[in-house]
């Protein structure tokens, strides 16, 4: 169909304000995490803030194993994560790849909420890149190049502190430094390096501020999320309509 150029004009106008606001939405969300990389940098200027080696606090690193089946779009019981799950810096379950069924994984390889995974393995600019677990599907489980922290002393960790301060663009910088690789794109670094790396560590109470801080933006992020969704939706029905001749 092709209305007249008036209301071909007309619907490009529509349309253009409603991508508009759909880009504005999605601007704010990268305002969250920058609001929160700022607040870091604040709340624990170098200068001020103590430092521990990542060792003196991790007890392990632990990873799984990259089984993915010949069918990428297989239903299968298990489901493994590519390390797209992490490199946006916000955990995405659907980055993931059916497992063949006759793999019998062990329980320390499957996803938990509460986890702090980073990966080992990317390009420079995102090897070392973390996430947090909110929520997690029962049957997801870690691959080979992404890791889960550990914790000598869990109830001595706020783990969302420790998320800020590996987005933190000191250590994003450290980590990259540290990692090693013979390809231009993929780099990869080791546990010893990733632990001997001195990290800024406050006193627990600071860190559990700084964690219900990140806490609370999550609730913000999610509703900004779930809105920005909503407004996507809106704009493909817009869109249905423009080309039915029904705006």
């Amino acid at each position: 169909p092709l209305p007249p150029i008036e209301e071909q004009r007309r619907f490009a106008g529509i349309l253009d304000r409603a991508e508009i606001l759909s880009a504005l939405r999605g601007r704010s969300l990268g305002s969250v995490d920058l609001l929160l990389s700022r607040a870091f940098t604040q709340r624990f200027p170098p200068s001020l803030t103590p430092r521990l080696r990542l060792g003196q606090v991790v007890a392990d690193l632990q990873g799984g194993k990259s089984l993915v089946g010949d069918d990428p779009d297989a239903a299968t019981r298990n489901r493994v994560l590519k390390i797209s799950a992490v490199t946006s810096g916000h955990f995405r379950p659907d980055e993931s790849k059916p497992v063949p069924d006759e793999h019998d994984p062990p329980s320390a390889h499957y996803v938990q909420q509460g986890d702090l995974l980073i990966s080992r393995a990317n390009t420079v600019d995102l090897v070392g890149a973390a996430a947090y677990v909110w929520n997690t599907p029962s049957n997801l489980l870690l691959p080979d190049k992404i890791w889960r922290f550990q914790w000598l002393k869990p109830d001595s960790v706020d783990p969302l502190f420790a998320l800020a301060m590996l987005r933190d663009d000191k250590v994003r910088h450290e980590i990259s430094i540290r990692a090693s690789g013979t390809g231009g794109s993929m780099k990869n670094i080791s546990k010893a390096k990733l632990l001997d790396m001195e990290v800024p560590w406050p006193r627990f109470d600071q860190q559990k501020r700084f964690g219900d801080a990140v806490r609370a933006t999550h609730d913000l992020y999610l509703k900004m999320q779930a809105a920005l969704t909503e407004q996507q939706r809106l704009f493909a029905a817009l869109q249905q309509r423009a080309f039915r001749g029904e705006l």
